[in-house]
């Protein structure tokens, strides 16, 4: 057990960070303390801080890009089970980023108001079915294709299964045949007639 300086508290020595110029081996403030000095102290020097790190970076760029590559190389195993339990933690988001950055590129009006939450409204608006064949889906659709000059507005977005994706394309399907008989449907309710 150890006591802080700052925060006065004890606590075990793995909550202290290791400085072998100390006796016990461990620096005066706990992680906790020595973290939120460092964040204020970056905020508080933030301009500099970006700066040296551009300058530094600048300056050695070809040893970083090295030390990158042998380290990718010596922890290829490790940096690929990193990498996937990544993929799989972060889907939802990496999709959402992806369709956002796609938006922006293409200087689609909404592209920066969708959110998460628009996009599982939408979802449970059409029950995670597909919005031209009524099947599971696995993707968003763009009803207008960004391609174009669709928007990135939520009212744009629907969910949609692979196999009609890759059939749509980059076309504008006005509306599909399940849903004009869906409506045709609807409007013969409201109306109180029947198609003989």
């Amino acid at each position: 057990m150890k006591q802080c300086v700052q925060c006065k508290q004890w606590k075990p020595l793995s909550e202290f960070h290791k400085c072998a110029g100390n006796k016990d081996g461990h620096q005066r403030a706990c992680k906790d303390c020595r973290n939120a000095y460092n964040r204020e102290f970056r905020q508080a020097h933030s301009v500099e801080y970006r700066l040296y790190r551009v300058a530094r970076y600048a300056a050695n760029k070809e040893y970083d890009l090295g030390r990158r590559r042998e380290r990718r190389v010596v922890n290829r195993e490790r940096e690929k089970a990193r990498d996937a339990t990544y993929y799989y933690a972060h889907k939802e988001q990496r999709k959402l980023a992806n369709m956002r950055r796609r938006a922006l590129l293409k200087e689609a009006a909404g592209a920066s108001y969708t959110t998460a939450e628009h996009l599982r409204g939408r979802w449970a608006m059409w029950g995670g079915r597909c919005w031209i064949c009524g099947e599971r889906a696995t993707a968003t659709d763009h009803v207008k294709p960004l391609a174009v000059g669709g928007a990135h507005w939520p009212c744009n977005l629907r969910p949609i299964c692979k196999s009609c994706n890759a059939q749509k394309g980059t076309k504008w399907v006005a509306m599909p045949a399940r849903l004009a008989a869906l409506a045709h449907d609807a409007s013969s309710e409201c109306f109180g007639w029947r198609p003989d």
